[in-house]
């Protein structure tokens, strides 16, 4: 449940979650109508979380849905994409200039719904990008995107602004499993005549190398908005993508499936 090509009008359109609906509806017959737990990874999380709060009712997740288990939730953005809004990134390919994969990376319809969300997670005070003539957080997605040339991008962002970012809660028992203790990019500090068209000397923070900390935690909240339980737990020095095959990850997930 994770494709940067698509975002949730693609996932809609291609009746992407009505064909979940009837796969998870399927498995519980399979099994003896007995309740499914989803597993998520990265942008999964919002995704189903669309799913779970937009698609389906109270009464079908009661039924349905045993445990929400969510791996690196992507829940309010990630700083980098700001970065890769600016000046592309090559996730560290060397010999790919990140300006050539800019072009495609500003064309996906994920892209923007990837981006930090505003909120109390990413506040007016959050400088993320740093140039010689002006800061950007998260509240200047407008400008950012002009001074990047990029002026469309902000058409794109408003379409999905508020999708899943208030994060309402999913109303199911979840277990909001991050890494955690990596070196996270964080801040973006361009020197006189870099921005956006050179790469930033990049800040970093906590996080799983991806994700911020601040972002992944955010489904901490839940624990006091929905009756169902929730539980947060952060497993130290497993990144990003390690997540979905870490063995303490695994055991902890079938631990929840065979209790």
């Amino acid at each position: 449940m994770d494709d940067l090509h698509f975002h949730l009008d693609g996932f809609l359109e291609q009746g992407y979650y009505d064909d979940l609906k009837s796969l998870i509806e399927e498995t519980y017959q399979l099994a003896g109508n007995a309740p499914v737990t989803l597993v998520v990874h990265s942008m999964g999380a919002p995704t189903s979380l669309f799913f779970l709060t937009k698609v389906v009712d109270q009464a079908w997740k009661d039924t349905y849905i045993k445990a929400y288990v969510t791996l690196s939730g992507a829940w309010r953005g990630a700083a980098k994409v700001m970065r890769t809004m600016a000046s592309g990134d090559n996730s560290g390919v060397t010999v790919d200039n990140p300006l050539e994969w800019r072009i495609a990376q500003r064309s996906f319809p994920s892209s923007p719904w990837l981006l930090p969300y505003p909120s109390d997670t990413w506040t007016p005070d959050d400088v993320i990008v740093i140039t010689t003539k002006r800061n950007y957080t998260a509240w200047d997605y407008a400008d950012f995107y002009q001074d990047v040339g990029y002026p469309e991008g902000y058409g794109m962002f408003q379409q999905l602004y508020n999708l899943t970012g208030p994060l309402p809660p999913p109303g199911v028992p979840t277990y909001c499993y991050y890494g955690a203790d990596v070196k996270t990019p964080l801040q973006f500090q361009y020197a006189a005549g870099e921005f956006p068209d050179q790469e930033p000397t990049v800040v970093y923070g906590p996080g799983d190398g991806t994700v911020n900390n601040n972002s992944l935690v955010s489904c901490a909240r839940w624990q006091s908005e929905q009756a169902q339980p929730v539980y947060v737990q952060a497993f130290s020095g497993v990144d990003h993508a390690n997540m979905v095959q870490n063995m303490d990850v695994i055991v902890a997930i079938q631990h929840i499936m065979s209790s």
